[in-house]
């Protein structure tokens, strides 16, 4: 089995993001912390939604996805700990 590429999880997050806020532009330097608490919330569900309708998974808190800082370190973090779910 072949893993997500950094392009791959990158339009996962685009896509999930677009769900629940309006960014524009590229998404890599948007900042976690402009999301409210609740938004970052419905994030990760949409984040483990979208992986999950391509066979994958992420171990993904609300402490971690803050630790990500911004956009790129998600999509770094996610591109490094993807599992499959087969």
């Amino acid at each position: 089995m072949s893993w997500l590429t950094r392009d791959q999880v990158k339009t996962v997050i685009v896509e999930a993001l677009r769900e629940v806020a309006d960014t524009g532009g590229d998404i890599e330097g948007y900042e976690i912390a402009e999301l409210t608490d609740r938004h970052q919330v419905v994030f990760m569900e949409k984040i483990a939604e979208k992986l999950g309708g391509r066979s994958f998974r992420v171990t993904m808190t609300l402490a971690r996805l803050q630790g990500c800082s911004t956009m790129t370190g998600l999509i770094d973090y996610i591109e490094e700990n993807q599992e499959s779910k087969a």
